[in-house]
């Protein structure tokens, strides 16, 4: 009997890194890497897309599970790697997928590989990825979010792991460490994936994020597209009272149509939090963060005093 391994991230703990340049290299005849496949909007494996489509929608769960399962009793091992499993959005919470994915895998031969990070670290890399899309026009600093964000919630790791051991089977959760990852440390998930690394003749992680830091603030890139940008200016500068409505139709339907599959790139100004401020969430997270030294030895908390 093979075995089905997930990884479910956590976001921010070099799970692009790992999608592009550690799991499509490991040998298919010890594990099939089956997606996702970087970049997201290129082709993904048929199976990998079926699972998903039962963990965002709660639909098909006996079908996924049939094709999962008629894999592994031919004996192959399957990987699959997937930081949405634990991503709120709005179809579902990261409560909810994950109760998808344990109603798909846990009468399977499973294994779950949980990356972590220094919870404050992760969350605000969190935080400057989905700025633009959800945080940019809404009234709350990033101290506010980290504690009143159901997203954010992932990063509460007693919360998180309770949640998990409701679940699952806590023998079958695997953690594994940031820091270790990108140090390019890759024992601990040789190990758990039972994969011989010596047959990878380069493995090395390369940085995939796109952001410039100074001490003060980060500049994130992000793309929009051409015609919404274009569309945006023009309203900025209420052109509707200069030009006939004949010609802006022209401009609207005709030209913009044809740039509306065009990016271009531009970078959002995000302000830090001062090392004061990172220190204080700390302390109001030691509780969740001591889970992770006290249940694996992991240890985020040195130097933190717990917030009475």
């Amino acid at each position: 009997m093979g075995k089905i391994i997930i990884h479910i991230g956590l976001p921010k703990t070099a799970t692009t890194s790992l999608q592009i340049d550690f799991f499509p290299k490991l040998n298919k005849k010890d594990i099939n890497y089956i997606g996702i496949n970087q970049p997201r909007e290129g082709n993904n494996n048929a199976l990998f897309l079926q699972f998903m489509k039962s963990i965002n929608t709660g639909k098909e769960i006996e079908v996924t599970r049939s094709l999962l399962e008629k894999r592994l009793i031919k004996g192959e091992n399957i990987l699959l790697s997937e930081e949405m499993l634990v991503v709120s959005d709005i179809n579902k919470t990261w409560k909810e997928k994950l109760f998808n994915l344990s109603d798909i895998i846990n009468s399977l031969n499973y294994c779950l590989i949980v990356t972590v990070r220094e919870p404050v670290s992760a969350m605000f890399s969190y935080y400057v990825g989905y700025y633009q899309l959800e945080y940019k026009n809404i009234n709350k600093s990033f101290n506010e979010i980290v504690f009143e964000e159901e997203r954010m919630e992932i990063f509460h790791y007693n919360k998180f792991f309770t949640y998990m051991f409701s679940l699952f089977n806590e023998n079958r959760i695997e953690i594994e460490k940031f820091e270790n990852i990108t140090s390019n440390d890759f024992r601990k998930l040789a190990q758990i994936l039972n994969v011989n690394l010596t047959s990878i003749a380069k493995l090395e992680l390369k940085n995939h994020n796109s952001r410039n830091r100074n001490e003060s603030y980060i500049l994130q890139g992000y793309n929009v597209n051409l015609g919404d940008f274009l569309v945006k200016k023009i309203k900025r500068v209420n052109i509707y009272k200069y030009l006939p409505k004949s010609l802006l139709h022209f401009l609207f339907f005709r030209i913009f149509s044809s740039i509306n599959k065009v990016n271009i790139s531009k970078e959002e100004k995000i302000k830090k939090p001062n090392e004061r401020g990172f220190h204080l969430i700390k302390e109001r997270l030691y509780n969740e963060t001591k889970f992770l030294n006290d249940r694996y030895n992991i240890d985020y908390i040195s130097n933190i005093h717990k917030k009475s």
